[in-house]
């Protein structure tokens, strides 16, 4: 029954293709890199890098990071976007993160998150972005006896800033 709760759920994000689109954000092919970082829960504070992707006609913003002894992917659909400025706009939207671990305890981290940012076009092809992305997720450990099954894994509260370049919008 998950397993066709997520298809179902992932066929629905995919076929809205543009319905979620914002104004604040091309449709063409995007690509760069960010910078996060995560404040609150002491196990999850920490800096990442991340290839920074979306990819035409899909409403997914998304971000791909290996750092240390993890390998992670999010993607997030923006729902709402405004424009502010004739060079600036705001966005607020929904995603889902996981994670994998690997080290003195190897974990899988899956969840939420809630994107809330300010986005920057300059040249018609640069974006600059910066967002707050609160999470709530579940871990699940391999070599935990009394806790293998984590709920809620809070995920700190991650900031991130992006650079993007937009390419045949």
């Amino acid at each position: 029954m998950k397993k066709i709760l997520f298809v179902f759920i992932l066929v629905a994000i995919l076929a809205a293709g543009t319905a979620f689109a914002s104004p604040v954000h091309p449709n063409g092919l995007g690509i760069g890199a960010l910078w996060g970082a995560s404040i609150g829960d002491i196990h999850h504070i920490g800096h990442h890098a991340a290839l920074s992707l979306h990819i035409p006609n899909l409403p997914v913003f998304w971000g791909i990071s290996w750092y240390g002894n993890a390998f992670g992917v999010q993607g997030d659909v923006y729902i709402i976007g405004t424009q502010l400025l004739p060079f600036m706009g705001w966005f607020f939207g929904i995603g889902g993160y996981g994670r994998v671990y690997h080290g003195n305890e190897t974990a899988l981290n899956l969840g939420v998150r809630f994107p809330i940012g300010l986005t920057f076009q300059f040249a018609n092809f640069v974006e600059v972005f910066l967002n707050f992305a609160p999470n709530l997720g579940l871990s699940l450990y391999t070599n935990r006896k009394n806790d293998p099954l984590h709920f809620p894994d809070w995920g700190g509260y991650p900031l991130e800033l992006g650079l993007r370049f937009w390419i045949g919008k």
